[in-house]
């Protein structure tokens, strides 16, 4: 067998490591690949996962803050309604009675001031009568023959009388009998007691034509009309 040439020798001795277009790359680890993708996918799933969650929470908590303003706004709306309305039934309540006390009031006041403008009338009544009975004496002697013409059953009458009349009615005694057609006679009395006016009296009785007498009469129809 015939030896090779040197050259050719070491040339098969160095394509024995190598390969023709050079050495071939050994894959170190190459069993750990898999598993780091799988870490790195699980990575990219949990950081969408808390992104999505992130972002959830975020929208939810401003809907959520949105929806309370809302409902708090709508409640505290609904609120005020009610207190003003409960507000609004207390002063028509304060109203209607402070209106039921005015009007109380006021037929008190009405009730008072006809008893006082009553009272009054009656004092200047009585005032104008006492001016004019003593600047006028004839008073009494008008107020006593208007009883005289009433008497239609006597046949005499007493004639009672304040001394200070007493001698003008003496003057009229005959003008005096003369008011009523059945009277034949009448007697004239002095009486202090009697103030103004006359008392008359007769067999039916006695007939009060005393000028306080006539004023309680007047006052008696005030009071009742008021």
């Amino acid at each position: 067998m015939s030896k090779l040439d040197p050259s050719l020798a070491q040339s098969v001795q160095v394509l024995e490591g190598k390969t023709l277009f050079g050495e071939i790359p050994v894959l170190k680890n190459i069993q750990d690949k898999p598993q780091r993708l799988t870490d790195q996918i699980g990575l990219i799933k949990e950081k969408a996962y808390q992104d999505g969650y992130e972002a959830g929470l975020s929208n939810g908590t401003k809907i959520g803050l949105a929806e309370g303003r809302k409902t708090g706004f709508e409640l505290a709306l609904q609120e005020a309604q009610e207190q003003r309305a409960e507000e609004s039934r207390k002063f028509l309540g304060e109203c209607e009675a402070l209106q039921q006390e005015f009007e109380e009031n006021l037929v008190n006041w009405f009730a008072q001031a006809e008893q006082i403008i009553t009272e009054m009338s009656m004092q200047i009544v009585r005032r104008i009568l006492a001016s004019e009975l003593e600047l006028n004496q004839q008073v009494s002697l008008g107020i006593c023959k208007e009883v005289l013409q009433h008497i239609t059953h006597a046949k005499q009458a007493r004639i009672m009388i304040n001394p200070m009349d007493y001698a003008l009615f003496e003057s009229h005694r005959e003008e005096l009998v003369k008011q009523s057609r059945e009277l034949k006679g009448v007697e004239i009395v002095e009486d202090p007691s009697v103030k103004s006016g006359v008392l008359v009296e007769t067999e039916a009785g006695i007939i009060d034509a005393t000028v306080e007498t006539r004023l309680e009469l007047i006052e008696n129809e005030f009071n009742q009309a008021a």
